[in-house]
C-alpha cells in the first residue's frame, strides 16, 4: 500500500504518551463502552443505519467492525479530530452527542492488535491504520462512490473467549444503544450461519403502569410500581447514566427521559447536572402529577374489571396498594375495587361507593370468593368487595381501619333451603306440631343449608323468605320470635334426627324441637314445657 506522503504518518515517538492515553482509556468503566462511542460518532455523522459485525477466522482472529451511512470523513478531518485528543469538530454544535473529541479513545480499551478506520465521501476513500504503540498510518484507496464509515477492532481469541466477547458486545450494545433513533443491527456468527438481530427497540419501562410523554424534542417514560425504580437519562437514545438513586419528587418512580440537550460529564460516567437536566426532572415530576396518576386511576378500573370477572387479581392488588402510596395517594373515589356480585348492575365500585353503602358503625365488607351470601348482601344495597390476594385485603384494612373492615362470612349467615327427602316432611311435620303445641310464632320449619359463620346452632327462627341472609349477631340473640324454623341440615343433631326419622318421625321431632329451644332459649319455660308434654302424649303412636 501506498502512502501519499510521509506526512501522513506518525512514529511512536511522537504519539501522545501511553501514561495520557491509559488514562483517558481508564475514563470509560466499562471496556465495551467504545461501541457507545463509535454509534455515537455514526449518529453524529447523519447516520441513517448502522451494523456491528463480530467475525473470527480461523487463527483466532477477531474482527469487530461499526458500519454506518454517514457522511464520511476526509483525511483533514481524521488527522485534525480524530487523531488529536481533547480535538473535536463538534464544539459549538448543539446537536452532536460528543463534545470534548476523547471518545475514539475508547477503542483501546480491549487492547486490539489494530484499529483500522475506512471511510469514504466525495469520491474518495481512506484507511486509517491505529497501532497498540500509540502511532499510526493513513493512505488513500482510491475513488469510490457514496459515503459511510466502517471502524473494525482486530484482537484474537479462542472460541470461549470468543463466545464470551460476543455476549459482551450484545450486552453492551443493549446497554448504552438499545434505544437508539436509528436502526442498529448486530451480526454474529452462529453454527454455519450468519445471526442477524436487531438492537435499538423502543423506550420502555418494566413497571405496572407508565405513560410515555414527547414534549420539547424529549421523550419522557415514566412508570410506577416497578421492581427496582431505576432513573436513566439518554441523549438521542445513547444511555448517559443509569442509576438507582431517587431524584426528589420522583421516589419510587421509575423513568427514561432522552432529550438532546442532555449532555454526558468529562468523565463521561455522568449526566450534566445544569439547566436542561433541572428542566427535565421538573417536567418528570408534572408528568408525574397528571398523566401517570391518571394512567394509574384508568389501569386500575381496569384490573379491577378484570379481577371482578375471574382473571388473576394479583395485578389490581399490586396497583390498589400503588394507589394509596405515596407519591399518588390516590382519593376514594379513585381507589376500585371487584366486587363478589354486581351492585346497581356494576361489577366494580370505589371505596367511596363502599363508604356510602357502609350503614353506620357497620364495617366495610370484603369476602374471598362469591357465594350465596354475598349476592345476598348485594341484592340487600351491602355489596362486598371481592379481595382474593393477601396484599389487597392488607391494604383494603388500612384505608377502613381494623374495627371499620369485616369479613362478610365472619359477620353474616346466609340460610336456603335444600331438597329434603321423602322422609324428612314426617319429620318436619312432627316439629312444627310441637311448635304450634308450645304456642311458638314459628308454624313452619324448613331443612337449610348455611352460609357464612359456623354458630353451631341447630336452627334458627327467622321471618324473612328464604333465602335469607343476617347478622351472626342478630342470629345469636334472636330468640324464638321468628315465623319460620330453619333447621341446620349440617348439623350433628339434624343429621342424626333425619336418620331416625324413618324409624320414629314423633320421637326425633319431639326431641329435635326440644333441642332448639333450649339452644335459642337457654331454658324452656314451664307452661311450654307442659303443653311439649301433654302433646306427646296426646300423639298416637304409629
Amino acid at each position: 500500500m501506498a502512502y501519499r506522503s510521509e506526512r501522513k504518518r506518525r512514529a511512536a515517538r511522537d504519539a501522545p504518551s501511553t501514561g495520557v492515553v491509559a488514562d483517558m482509556v481508564r475514563q470509560f468503566a466499562d471496556k465495551y463502552a467504545f461501541l457507545r462511542e463509535l454509534v455515537q460518532n455514526s449518529i453524529d455523522a447523519g447516520a441513517t443505519r448502522l451494523r456491528v459485525e463480530v467475525t473470527r477466522g480461523g487463527d483466532d482472529t477477531v474482527l469487530t467492525s461499526v458500519l454506518d451511512d454517514g457522511t464520511g470523513m476526509t483525511a483533514d478531518t481524521m488527522e485534525s479530530a480524530l487523531l488529536t485528543l481533547f480535538s473535536s469538530t463538534k464544539e459549538g454544535d448543539s446537536g452532536a452527542i460528543g463534545k470534548y473529541g476523547v471518545g475514539f479513545v475508547s477503542v483501546l480499551a480491549i487492547a486490539p492488535e489494530e484499529v483500522n478506520v475506512d471511510t469514504w465521501r466525495d469520491g474518495a476513500r481512506h484507511r486509517l491504520r491505529l497501532l497498540p504503540d500509540h502511532s499510526w498510518e493513513l493512505a488513500p484507496l482510491g475513488g469510490t462512490d457514496g459515503h459511510g464509515t466502517r471502524v473494525t477492532l482486530t484482537t484474537r481469541a479462542d472460541s470461549d473467549a470468543f463466545a464470551a466477547h460476543v455476549a459482551a458486545v450484545r450486552t453492551a450494545l443493549r446497554r448504552w444503544c438499545g434505544h437508539a433513533r436509528v436502526p442498529i443491527e448486530l451480526c454474529t456468527p452462529r453454527s454455519t450461519e450468519t445471526h442477524l438481530e436487531r438492537i435499538d427497540a423502543p423506550m420502555a419501562v418494566d413497571a405496572l403502569v407508565s405513560v410515555r410523554v414527547e414534549r420539547d424534542g424529549a421523550t419522557l417514560v415514566l412508570g410506577a410500581g416497578a421492581r427496582a425504580p431505576e432513573a436513566a437519562f439518554y441523549s438521542r437514545g445513547l444511555l448517559l447514566l443509569a442509576t438507582h438513586n431517587s431524584f426528589d419528587g420522583l421516589e419510587q418512580l421509575t423513568f427514561k427521559v432522552d432529550s438532546a440537550r442532555l449532555a454526558h460529564t468529562l468523565s463521561r460516567d455522568d449526566v450534566r447536572r445544569d439547566a436542561a437536566f433541572d428542566s427535565v426532572l421538573a417536567e418528570l415530576r408534572r408528568v408525574a402529577r397528571t398523566e401517570l396518576r391518571q394512567a394509574l386511576v384508568e389501569a386500575l378500573a381496569t384490573a379491577a374489571r378484570a379481577a371482578a370477572a375471574g382473571e388473576p387479581a394479583q395485578e389490581h392488588a399490586q396497583l390498589f396498594a400503588l394507589g394509596r402510596a405515596a407519591p399518588f395517594t390516590l382519593r376514594d373515589d379513585e381507589l376500585w375495587v371487584p366486587l363478589c356480585d354486581p351492585s346497581a348492575s356494576a361489577r366494580v365500585a370505589t371505596l367511596a361507593t363502599l363508604e356510602r353503602a357502609r350503614p353506620r358503625r357497620r364495617p366495610a365488607l370484603l369476602a374471598t370468593r362469591p357465594d350465596l351470601l354475598t349476592a345476598l348482601l348485594a341484592n340487600a344495597g351491602r355489596p362486598v368487595a371481592w379481595l382474593r390476594d393477601d396484599l389487597a385485603r392488607r391494604t383494603f384494612a388500612e384505608h377502613f381501619g381494623q374495627r371499620t373492615v369485616a369479613n362478610a362470612h365472619d359477620v353474616f349467615v346466609a340460610l336456603a333451603p335444600v331438597e329434603s327427602r321423602e322422609s324428612d316432611a314426617a319429620l318436619l311435620g312432627a316439629i312444627e306440631s310441637c311448635l304450634e303445641a308450645a304456642g311458638y310464632p314459628a308454624r313452619s320449619a324448613v331443612l337449610t343449608t348455611r352460609v357464612g359463620r359456623a354458630c353451631g346452632h341447630v336452627g334458627y327462627f327467622v321471618s324473612d323468605p328464604l333465602p335469607c341472609v343476617f347478622e351472626s349477631a342478630r342470629l345469636l340473640g334472636g330468640g324464638t320470635r321468628g315465623t319460620t324454623l330453619a333447621l341446620d341440615a349440617d348439623h350433628a343433631l339434624v343429621r342424626l334426627a333425619r336418620e331416625h326419622a324413618s324409624t320414629d318421625a314423633r320421637v326425633a321431632g319431639h326431641l329435635l324441637t326440644r333441642l332448639v329451644l333450649l339452644d335459642a332459649e337457654g331454658t324452656t319455660p314451664a307452661r311450654r314445657n307442659e303443653a311439649l308434654l301433654l302433646h306427646a302424649a296426646r300423639e298416637p303412636r304409629p
